[in-house]
């Protein structure tokens, strides 16, 4: 399902890197202190944009963190 999307994306050059683990949602959702939706998860167990203005979630840094609670 989300293929065709995340092959669109990369049409207009977006970049991907390799989709999120469970493992490493649960870390993120707890460090970052959010939760994501349902198909969200999916969307980047499929695959994580990685390019331009896209958020890095595996970087737990904490300015990273503070970056994203702004």
């Amino acid at each position: 399902m989300y293929r065709e999307i995340i092959d669109k994306l990369c049409d207009v050059g977006v970049v991907f890197s390799e989709g999120l683990k469970e493992d490493e949602l649960e870390e993120i959702e707890n460090c970052y202190q959010i939760k994501f939706p349902e198909e969200l998860k999916w969307f980047y167990r499929e695959a994580l944009p990685v390019s331009g203005n896209y958020y890095n979630w595996r970087d737990s840094s904490e300015k990273n963190i503070k970056k994203s609670k702004r």
